[in-house]
């Protein structure tokens, strides 16, 4: 079953839980702080102990 979870300045976001690894891409213009603070909350709702590393 996929999930679909908006967030405001992605417009697209891959996660491969084999290489534990997430791809994002921006919208034009979006503050990429403060989009991945936002992509960092919302994946410590599904993994309390996720870490985002840039």
């Amino acid at each position: 079953m996929k999930k679909t979870y908006k967030i405001a300045g992605v417009q697209d976001a891959v996660v491969s839980f084999m290489t534990l690894k997430m791809k994002v891409t921006f919208e034009d213009g979006a503050d990429e702080q403060a989009v991945m603070a936002q992509v960092l909350a919302n994946c410590k709702k599904a993994e309390p102990d996720c870490e985002i590393f840039l």
